[in-house]
């Protein structure tokens, strides 16, 4: 077992919170299943491949910048249930 009951019941204290034994288990289960998999990946022969900076290739995919015209003040109030002075009025979610 790569890690123990007391080593999770622990870091559950740490992080204040309660886990049952079956939760506990589970855990441990999918530790091992992590140890299992970094070992078989520390098994691989990566002695041909090159290190790799960016794993992704493409360039810029960006498209350029355009200026176009936005909306007027009038177009983009146009469908708002209350405004007031060219602004939006919402409802004060934040008390003073």
């Amino acid at each position: 077992m790569f890690i123990d009951d007391e080593t999770i019941s622990s870091m559950a204290d740490v992080a204040h919170i309660f886990l049952s034994q079956e939760e506990r288990n589970k855990i441990a289960e999918e530790f091992d299943s992590l140890q299992q998999s970094f070992e078989t990946l520390s098994k691989l022969d990566i002695q041909e491949v090159e290190p790799t900076v960016y794993p992704i290739t493409d360039k810029n995919v960006f498209r350029e910048d355009t200026i176009w015209e936005s909306l007027s003040i009038d177009k983009a109030l146009a469908n708002a249930p209350e405004k007031d002075k060219g602004f939006f009025l919402v409802p004060r979610i934040i008390e003073e």
